[in-house]
């Protein structure tokens, strides 16, 4: 959980309650800021001070809040989540970030690993803010070496706040040439990457299901393969890492993320789709360019 650090406007604040609300109620539960991304990461007194605002703001004491207790919670909250958790670390400073605060890159360096990193990201232009659906790739010394925007929207919800971005985005590890693509840039990835020879695309996905898309699992284990990998399609390692929740919701879309290798074949995969987990597997290193 991060928030913006400026004013916002009604239009912001339902932008951001919309974000929050995994009941799609139109309202945030205490139980949604609790499963809100990073927050069983937060210091345990930054917690409290969480749980404190919200029963504050909470004036019918139901652990529900509507538009106008949300706006108190935000406004009591925002001062102290910049000094106390950060929004910005690093070479994360170059962004100002909405979602996507330090503590992962900060935990992510006492692993020592490459750690993508999404996030909405702001750009304020003479007075005019645009936003952006943003991956970031920070290396094991905690340097930004990839800053992603989602270059191909999904104009039903990307549409409605997200601009799109032009470039790709690679880097050259020790393992080989790795990329990034995010959700619905899917179908135009293959064209985007095929000049670059990618080792591995690292696909952040936040995938949801539609009457004439069939379900979640038959898209990793065979639609999204079968369309866009392999011959005709990405020929690189993909490791597909969509969102997951912490209990069953009315809308299918969460879990089994899956990694892909260049023919297309899926490699490695979780049979969940809730609750968190890893999945690991060894990929034969590329050519270092």
């Amino acid at each position: 959980m991060a928030w913006r650090i400026f004013a916002m406007k009604d239009s912001d604040f339902e932008a951001l309650l919309d974000n929050m609300d995994l009941s799609r109620d139109g309202t945030i539960h205490w139980h949604e800021v609790m499963h809100s991304e990073g927050f069983d990461r937060l210091p345990k007194d930054v917690k409290k001070k969480f749980q404190k605002a919200f029963t504050k703001a909470d004036r019918d004491e139901d652990l529900v809040l509507t538009m106008e207790e949300f706006k108190h919670f935000y406004r009591d909250t925002e001062p102290w989540v910049s000094s106390e958790v950060g929004t910005t670390c690093g070479e994360y400073n170059e962004f100002k970030l909405h979602v996507g605060p330090a503590w992962p890159l900060a935990q992510h360096l006492e692993l020592g690993v490459y750690l993508t990193i999404p996030f909405v990201e702001e750009e304020v232009v003479e007075g005019d803010a645009r936003f952006f659906n943003t991956v970031c790739l920070a290396s094991p010394e905690g340097k930004i070496v990839i800053h992603y925007r989602k270059t191909f929207l999904w104009d039903y919800v990307d549409g409605s706040w997200a601009t799109r971005g032009e470039l790709p985005g690679t880097f050259d590890t020790e393992f080989g040439r790795v990329g990034i693509g995010i959700c619905y840039d899917i179908h135009r990835l293959a064209n985007l990457y095929g000049p670059w020879k990618l080792w591995a695309l690292l696909y952040s996905v936040a995938w949801v299901g539609h009457q004439t898309d069939g379900p979640v699992e038959r898209w990793f284990r065979k639609d999204l393969p079968e369309t866009y990998l392999g011959n005709g399609g990405l020929e690189c390692y993909v490791v597909a890492a969509n969102w997951s929740t912490e209990r069953e919701y009315s809308w299918d879309g969460a879990g089994y993320s899956s990694i892909y290798g260049p023919d297309g074949q899926r490699m490695g995969y979780l049979d969940l789709e809730v609750g968190d987990s890893i999945l690991y597997q060894d990929l034969p290193c590329g050519r270092v360019h």
